[in-house]
């Protein structure tokens, strides 16, 4: 006979838990990229904060879309173990932010090079680019690194030098990869409410 689990564990456990935490942290990401430029100078003329309102709102909306593409990753995962349709090494969610890893746990679909540019720099984020000036050690730093340059896009050489392309975040970028997460989750549920699952 199992031993009865903690309502902590069944809450690290849940699905659809993973999915209302991600569920918000989305919606807050949507009011940070709506932002306007009136409504964030009030906010800093109120606190007194003297430095780019612009940044500091881009900056809380690659924490918040990062956050919540970790959590409907996670979603996913738990959704998976649930269903008994995840991979033989996935038995439980993981507490990393490596996403492009979490990304293939949730046995999710094939990314564009963008998309995946977008899911590592996210998960840097959330690792420490996103709340520290610099990781724990240097060679994070150089791992991390050398990771995003592998997924640049070389621009055709220009008077013999060689520039590669990336764009920041946006909302509609986010929106997609998120997308594609949300709805793998909505579509297992639905797999699982309607009878047997073919893994």
């Amino acid at each position: 006979m199992e031993e009865p689990i903690s309502r902590l564990e069944m809450s690290r456990r849940a699905p659809l838990h993973f999915w209302a935490k991600a569920d918000n942290a989305r919606m807050a990401a949507r009011y940070l990229w709506d932002a306007t430029e009136a409504a964030m100078a009030d906010a800093a003329k109120s606190i007194g904060y003297n430095s780019s309102t612009t940044t500091a709102a881009f900056e809380a909306f690659r924490r918040e879309s990062s956050l919540a593409l970790e959590l409907i990753i996670k979603a996913v995962i738990a959704r998976r173990i649930e269903q008994g349709m995840a991979m033989d090494h996935v038995t439980k969610v993981r507490a990393t932010h490596d996403l492009p890893k979490l990304w293939k746990d949730a046995q999710l679909p094939e990314l564009e090079q963008l998309d995946k540019l977008h899911l590592l720099q996210s998960g840097i984020a959330l690792h420490w680019a996103g709340r520290y000036a610099a990781p724990l050690k240097d060679e994070i730093y150089e791992r991390d690194m050398n990771a995003v340059e592998e997924l640049l896009e070389i621009v055709p050489e220009m008077k013999g030098i060689k520039l590669r392309r990336t764009q920041p975040m946006v909302w509609d970028r986010f929106d997609k990869i998120y997308t594609i997460a949300s709805d793998s989750f909505w579509r297992l549920r639905e797999q699982w409410e309607n009878g047997p699952v073919v893994a």
